[in-house]
């Protein structure tokens, strides 16, 4: 069993289990989706700031998804993808410092966290210039503690404080210089099995193997110490190719299958079981 240690502000951490290692943090962003407290979304590692193997952004399953699905809004990513480039909230690099500087010229120091969604005159006691204080960004992306619809900006100082940590001489360069081919998508499958209790329960007992793997028209699948009730490949896209019923005697005995109508490339076997879902990958050469 895995467990990562986050760390987050103000000396707290958050232990996730089951969690994948980083990919190749050098040169990708490595995002992981966890079942976090509700009212915490996430966490960047930002540069230099920590292990390679937790480098990237833990963020909350809740503040993810599509606009109908993500329970608290959708600009908390943006927020930990602008730290994992090295912009602080604009309430400064301190949190325990009133008027901590963000390092950013164009955006007003802020003199606490907002909260909610602030008014267009929200204030900052911070930046006194011509003989008045100046409103804050409550609107920018950084603006750390405000709502999700009312933040939608990054100013061109943040941009460019993003664009040089990506520059040649920039701590997340290898962003840029490396072009590594992402995760394979059923490694999502995978996870899903993972966290899985009556899953991971089965793995102990019950066995799915595939053979000959890589495959080039036929595929001999076993199953035992289970009672299966479907078998079902998907490719990497996860479009569903085939789809089949299994019977009880089936959960002993081989299944052959015909693969010439299949494209070459990668696919997941998935059969579900009464106790869980078990899986296989399977390549298909020509």
């Amino acid at each position: 069993m895995r467990y990562f240690v986050i760390f987050i502000p103000l000396g707290k951490y958050i232990l996730i289990k089951n969690g994948a290692e980083a990919i190749t943090p050098e040169g990708l962003l490595n995002i992981w989706v966890a079942a976090l407290p509700a009212d915490h979304a996430g966490y960047a590692q930002m540069p230099d700031g920590g292990p390679s193997f937790t480098d990237g952004i833990v963020v909350n399953y809740r503040y993810v998804g599509n606009e109908a699905d993500a329970q608290f809004g959708m600009a908390s990513l943006p927020f930990l993808t602008g730290q994992f480039l090295n912009l602080f909230p604009l309430s400064g690099h301190d949190p325990n410092k009133i008027c901590s500087d963000d390092f950013v010229a164009d955006t007003p120091i802020s003199n606490s966290r907002n909260s909610g969604c602030p008014s267009g005159n929200h204030i900052s006691l911070c930046e006194y210039r011509n003989g008045k204080f100046v409103n804050e960004q409550s609107m920018n992306i950084m603006s750390a503690n405000t709502d999700d619809n009312c933040k939608y900006l990054f100013t061109l100082g943040q941009a460019a404080r993003m664009h040089a940590v990506l520059d040649s001489t920039g701590a997340r360069s290898g962003l840029i210089r490396t072009h590594t081919s992402c995760a394979n998508p059923i490694t999502e499958v995978e996870a899903e099995t993972r966290n899985n209790p009556k899953a991971a329960a089965l793995s102990t007992k019950a066995t799915l193997t595939v053979y000959p793997n890589p495959a080039t028209t036929n595929l001999t699948v076993n199953i035992h110490h289970a009672t299966p009730s479907t078998l079902e490949i998907w490719t990497t896209e996860g479009k569903r190719v085939l789809v089949q019923s299994l019977s009880v005697e089936q959960s002993v005995t081989q299944l052959d299958i015909n693969l010439s109508a299949f494209s070459p490339g990668f696919y997941l076997i998935k059969v579900q079981t009464a106790d869980g879902i078990l899986t296989e990958k399977l390549t298909i050469e020509r």
